[in-house]
C-alpha cells in the first residue's frame, strides 16, 4: 500500500485463487471485517507430509499414540519421521518441519520452547492458539471460520461440538463450492483434498482424501451431512514465506499422491 496515494502497488500473491474478484482486490471488499496481514500459504509443511509421511504405512493408531502413552514421549527432534501418528500429531510433526521462520512461530504456544507437544486439549493450543492471534497483527497466526478462505497447508478443524473435540487434517487442495438440488431446495457443497490419518488412499494410515461439506439451513457445514460432525475453521500462519518454486512442487507432488 503507497500511504500517499492510498492505492495497491502489487497484486495479490494469491490472486489467482479468486478468480472472481480483481487481483487489487483487499480483504475480499470488505476491510472492516477481514485483515489480510501476508496472505501465505504453508507449502513447506504439505511438502515434508507428503515426503515423509504419506501413504507411506505409518498407521493411525489412537491406542498408542506418537507422543505420550508407554513411551512418555513429548519432545519432538525435528527431522524425525513417525512410525505411527494421530492426526493432530501428524499435523504437529509436519509443522515442525516447514522451517526455522515457522518453528519460532510456533513456539509461542504451539508447542513449549524446547519442542514438547501441546495436544489440542490444551486451553493455550491447538484451536485456541490459532484463535488467540485473531486480534494481532504480529502473532503470525490467526482462526479463520470461513469455508471458503483455506489456503494450502492450512489446519483444518472439524468434528464433534465443543472446541477441542474432533479430527485435524492439512488442506492440501483449494476449496470447490458447489450447489446442489436436494429434497426440493438448493444445498451449499464444499469440498476438498487433505492430508489426513485413516485415509481413503492407504485405509488406516496416513494418505490423502477427499471430505464434502453441506451447509445446513442454520449455516453450519456438515461433513456428508451428519448432525453431529462439522467444520469448525482453519489454523492459518500469515507469515511464511513461499516461492513460486515450492508451490510448484507442492502442486506436483499433490497430483501424484491423487493418482496413487
Amino acid at each position: 500500500l503507497d500511504p500517499t496515494s492510498v492505492g495497491w502497488l502489487s497484486v495479490d500473491p494469491l490472486f489467482e485463487k479468486y478468480v472472481g474478484m480483481s487481483p487489487y482486490n483487499y480483504c475480499a471488499g470488505n476491510p472492516v471485517k477481514l485483515v489480510d496481514t501476508d496472505g501465505r500459504e504453508n507449502v513447506p509443511a504439505l511438502i515434508w507430509a507428503i515426503r515423509n509421511m504419506a501413504n507411506k504405512g505409518i498407521i493411525s493408531n489412537y491406542n498408542n499414540p506418537y507422543f505420550g502413552g508407554y513411551d512418555n514421549r513429548w519432545i519432538y527432534k525435528i527431522g524425525d519421521i513417525p512410525d505411527r501418528t494421530v492426526c493432530y500429531e501428524s499435523c504437529f510433526m509436519a509443522y515442525m518441519n516447514s522451517g526455522k521462520e515457522v518453528v519460532s512461530i510456533l513456539r509461542s504456544g504451539f508447542t513449549t520452547n524446547n519442542n514438547a507437544f501441546l495436544g489440542r486439549s490444551t486451553k493455550r493450543g491447538g484451536i485456541n492458539w490459532f484463535k488467540n492471534g485473531n486480534n494481532n497483527n504480529l502473532s503470525g497466526r490467526k482462526f479463520e471460520e470461513n469455508i471458503a478462505m483455506g489456503q494450502l497447508g492450512d489446519i483444518v478443524f472439524m468434528g464433534e461440538s465443543g472446541d477441542m473435540l474432533g479430527h485435524a487434517v492439512l488442506l492440501a487442495s483449494d476449496v470447490s463450492l458447489s450447489t446442489i438440488e436436494k429434497n426440493g431446495k438448493s444445498v451449499n457443497i464444499a469440498s476438498f483434498y487433505a492430508l489426513s490419518t485413516s485415509s481413503d488412499t492407504d485405509p488406516g494410515s496416513y494418505g490423502g482424501r477427499l471430505f464434502t461439506f453441506e451447509q445446513n439451513e442454520s449455516g453450519k457445514w456438515l461433513l456428508n451431512n451428519e448432525s453431529e460432525y462439522e467444520f469448525r475453521g482453519y489454523g492459518q500462519l500469515t507469515k511464511v514465506k513461499v516461492s513460486e518454486q515450492q508451490r510448484n512442487e507442492v502442486l506436483e507432488l499433490i497430483s501424484k499422491l491423487q493418482k496413487e
